[in-house]
């Protein structure tokens, strides 16, 4: 599967690659973007197929082995971890799985959930007392987690996981900071352990020249960055179109190949040629330095070789590495396979495009100026009760039920178990909404607190961590325009309804107001314990400074000349 889709998405951007824009600068510019697009597409083939839309099986969806079946990224990985869920010589194990995108970060979650590891993972959406929750649940002695996954730019340097040993690298980055940014958290303060990195890499891909790239900055930052000297003319962090170009093509002539099928992953293999491969890039890197001139060094990455004439922008790239599949189409003979007719459409002036429609704002948040969750207020409930009370007033003015349409934004959906024969239709009566419901909405009303601002609500959360949930007085002082009835009120109804009014918002703000309190009740009773302790040294006034004496060579303070006298040593 990621070897067509690979070929597909070649073939989809012939004209891309084999071509080189528009003369015009604006020309240029968009082949870039376009090759720059094309290049990250090949790289989330080579990730997992599964990262476009339609690729996987289904509806319905289920996981089974072809989630790492139809990737071979992820078919290593599994035999990986495989070996390395059994204990080792250095004892248990725990890996470090690290990828740029988020989307493969949910297909590992499917995988890892299946194969009944324990892990934890940590991206960009996640929380920050979740995240140190995760970290601190991975990193103790008796931790039953064995991989966590992350993405590589999620956490900055906050982040420590010094208790594992295995690093993968499931994507290479351009720059190569950020993947050795990643693999420093597990070289923190703390670590006792080898720590072992795999770098998963496709071949004939264009992430071996993701690679080579990224390889070559790092030389060059030791030969000349470190050095201070480097031209600032040349320096650059992104690649430039012939780069992108050539990374794009590389592998192509493999890639058009006929296929052999899908293979048993040998890791024993896999890892000698690794081995190997890894021993031939360090000896190239390491010879650089004596093929390079400080003048033909690019900071991008690349090099100019001074042997031979540098290449103008506007000179047309040679297609002697291209498949001969690329060559053709290059020419306009594709092979499109079987023919597919397609829908298409277009708008012209006699069709305008339809506006859409506005959605219905329920009534009673109109009411109350907003209906905000930390207002406090059973939205679902009353939402239930204007959608029914719209219908009933619309029903009785015109003796037609509304539209379904005017009432979707506030009506809930069907359940499951409801077939739509059980749905009422827009020409039957819609239920009578009766004095009791009226009288349920007005109740609701009342429970809200329609005048506490975001603001207010903020400085309410604030003083409760600050000084302790229970302390009302100086959490009154925090919030301005309230007195301490409105405070008091707001207080016991925030801490009895707001979990189920807010959701999770509200369950993790009462969660971080309970640790603040008892961090704060933990400072509190410190305080009064060393009071204590030194009350039992005073005197009978409770005077611990009065018998206490400075030695007298403190009067001669060679640093800053000052007069001391004995006066001075006496404190209040």
């Amino acid at each position: 599967m990621q070897r067509s889709l690979y070929r597909d998405l070649l073939m989809k951007n012939t004209d891309c690659i084999v071509n080189d824009g528009a003369n015009s600068n604006s020309g240029q510019q968009q082949h870039k973007m376009r090759l720059l697009n094309t290049l990250m597409q090949l790289r989330k083939c080579c990730n997992h197929p599964y990262l476009f839309e339609g690729m996987e099986p289904g509806p319905p969806y289920f996981d089974g082995p072809h989630l790492w079946g139809n990737s071979g990224k992820l078919r290593v990985v599994d035999k990986l971890l495989e070996r390395l869920a059994e204990p080792g010589p250095q004892g248990k194990n725990q890996v470090l799985i690290f990828t740029q995108m988020t989307r493969m970060l949910d297909i590992m979650d499917d995988y890892l959930r299946l194969k009944g590891y324990g892990y934890c993972r940590i991206d960009g959406d996640t929380a920050m007392s979740d995240r140190q929750a995760m970290i601190d649940d991975f990193t103790r002695p008796d931790s039953d987690k064995f991989v966590f996954i992350l993405s590589t730019r999620a956490g900055g340097l906050g982040i420590n996981l010094n208790t594992a040993n295995y690093v993968i690298i499931y994507d290479s980055d351009f720059n190569p900071q950020m993947d050795l940014q990643a693999i420093d958290r597990a070289h923190r303060i703390g670590q006792k352990r080898q720590v072992t990195v795999y770098r998963l890499v496709t071949q004939d891909t264009v992430e071996e020249k993701i690679v080579e790239r990224a390889a070559k900055k790092m030389q060059i930052d030791n030969l000349v960055i470190q050095k201070g000297k480097f031209n600032q003319a040349r320096a650059s962090n992104a690649p430039t179109k012939d780069e992108v170009s050539q990374i794009i093509r590389f592998g192509a002539q493999e890639v058009f190949k006929p296929s052999e099928g899908q293979q048993d992953v040998d890791i024993d293999a896999i890892l000698k040629t690794a081995e190997e491969r890894t021993a031939d890039i360090d000896a190239q890197m390491a010879t650089l330095s004596e093929t390079l001139n400080i003048n033909t060094l690019s900071l991008d990455g690349s090099v100019l070789d001074s042997h031979k004439p540098v290449k103008d922008e506007q000179e047309p790239s040679t297609d002697e590495d291209l498949p001969e599949e690329l060559k053709l189409a290059a020419k306009g003979i594709y092979d499109i396979g079987p023919r597919v007719r397609k829908e298409r459409f277009q708008l012209v002036e006699d069709h305008p495009v339809p506006r859409k429609k506005r959605t219905r704002v329920p009534e009673w948040r109109t009411e109350v100026g907003g209906g905000y969750d930390h207002q406090l207020y059973n939205g679902e409930r009353l939402d239930e009760l204007d959608k029914i009370e719209y219908a009933w007033n619309k029903y009785k003015a015109t003796g037609s039920a509304p539209k379904s349409e005017e009432t979707a934004s506030a009506s809930p959906s069907p359940s499951e178990g409801e077939s739509e024969s059980e749905q009422p239709k827009d020409d039957e009566p819609p239920p009578e909404f009766t004095p009791a419901m009226k009288a349920e909405k007005k109740r609701l009303l009342s429970e809200g607190f329609p005048h506490w601002s975001k603001k207010q609500f903020n400085a309410f959360v604030r003083g409760c961590k600050t000084h302790g949930k229970d302390k009302l007085a100086k959490i009154t002082e925090e919030i301005e325009d309230k007195s301490p009835s409105e405070v008091r009120m707001f207080h016991q109804a925030f801490f009895s309804r707001a979990e189920k009014m807010m959701g999770k918002a509200g369950a993790r703000i009462i969660q971080d107001i309970d640790k603040c309190t008892q961090q704060v009740q933990e400072l509190q009773e410190s305080i009064e314990a060393l009071n204590n302790r030194i009350e039992d040294f005073g005197d009978e006034e409770g005077n611990v400074w009065a018998d206490l004496k400075l030695p007298a060579d403190h009067a001669d303070n060679r640093a800053n000349r000052r007069v001391h006298i004995d006066g001075s040593n006496q404190f209040e």
